[in-house]
């Protein structure tokens, strides 16, 4: 079985009472669960404390997630937010900011026909603010989550901040149909292939990944449940909750390297703060190529080579390695 942590999240759209969390613990490995505690300045979810208790139960890890709308002032989000979690903060081991919403009209979004958007810059200075009081609040550490599709279509200002704080990516390579299974043919068959979520531009790890939502039907979980990896082991974990971080693993270099697919070679290396890149494509090189690497530039996660003269390639993109040592 994969090392890193398994955990579920859940909101009010989960009823605790037709869950077996002792089932998800003993025979899924569920190591932990992130409830919904707050939305906004107004929202308490009416289950947050009935998850909380059957995770306790069956001897998980918890968290909470507060849904920040950019609509509602920053200090009255972390009233409610306060409000709801005062009484069990003592139980959690860290909090989670939601940051997806970037509709102003909720009538709107319902039906399907978002015209109001939010302006970045509004999304993303009050992410930015609210994450800092969460903080400032809490002995606790605070991912924040999102998705890298989220930054570069609706807020691309967040990459100018969102490497410094752990952050719980979105992203499921999976198709939409849904599967009912057991916790043994889920490990077997049907656990992600990828080794994580794609980073957005300005984050060098991921802290927590949830790859399915509304995918898996498994013994305990009462209906469709969200799963999620934490990017470690326990001991892994237990670092993470004394110190709000993680170890980046950094990529080994060398004098030479194989390409692993066929890649373009390009006139700069990395992206720009829109996730898109900046160099132009002035070549291939075929996969199976040897080369050699005349110098570097990491950009988080990213790890590109200098193979001529204004002319790169990269090694690793995206979580994928795309070049090996030799």
């Amino acid at each position: 079985m994969d090392e890193r942590l398994v955990w579920i999240d859940v909101s009010r759209y989960q009823n605790p009472e037709y869950m077996h969390y002792e089932v998800m613990a003993e025979q899924g490995q569920v190591k932990g669960v992130i409830a919904k505690c707050s939305q906004g300045m107004f929202g308490q979810d009416r289950r947050f404390v009935g998850h909380l208790e059957a995770g306790k139960a069956a001897g998980m890890w918890l968290g909470a997630y507060h849904w920040h709308d950019p609509m509602h002032d920053v200090n009255r989000q972390l009233s409610n937010m306060r409000e709801v979690i005062r009484p069990v903060v003592e139980e959690l081991s860290f909090l989670a900011l939601d940051v997806e919403q970037y509709w102003a009209d909720w009538l709107e979004w319902s039906a399907r026909r978002v015209v109001k958007i939010i302006p970045g810059a509004v999304i993303s200075r009050s992410a930015y603010e609210l994450v800092n009081l969460m903080l400032a609040e809490f002995a606790l550490p605070v991912v924040v989550y999102t998705r890298r599709s989220f930054i570069v279509s609706w807020a691309p200002q967040m990459s100018t901040w969102i490497g410094s704080y752990p952050v719980w990516l979105a992203q499921y390579p999976y198709t939409k149909d849904q599967v009912m299974t057991t916790w043994e043919m889920f490990y077997e068959r049907y656990t992600p292939r990828m080794d994580g979520p794609t980073l957005p531009h300005g984050a060098s790890t991921w802290a927590f990944w949830q790859f399915s939502g509304d995918k898996f039907r498994l013994p305990g979980s009462g209906g469709l449940i969200d799963l999620n990896y934490f990017n470690g082991d326990e001991k892994t974990f237990e670092v993470f909750c004394e110190t709000g971080s993680l170890p980046v693993a950094e990529e080994p270099v060398a004098e030479e390297y194989m390409t692993l697919y066929r890649l373009n070679l390009r006139d700069a290396p990395g992206v720009d703060e829109k996730g898109a890149l900046k160099g132009k494509i002035v070549g291939k090189v075929a996969m199976g190529k040897r080369v050699k690497i005349m110098g570097y530039v990491r950009q988080g996660a990213d790890l590109w080579g200098l193979v001529g003269k204004d002319l790169w390639l990269a090694i690793r993109f995206r979580s994928v390695q795309l070049m090996r040592a030799v």
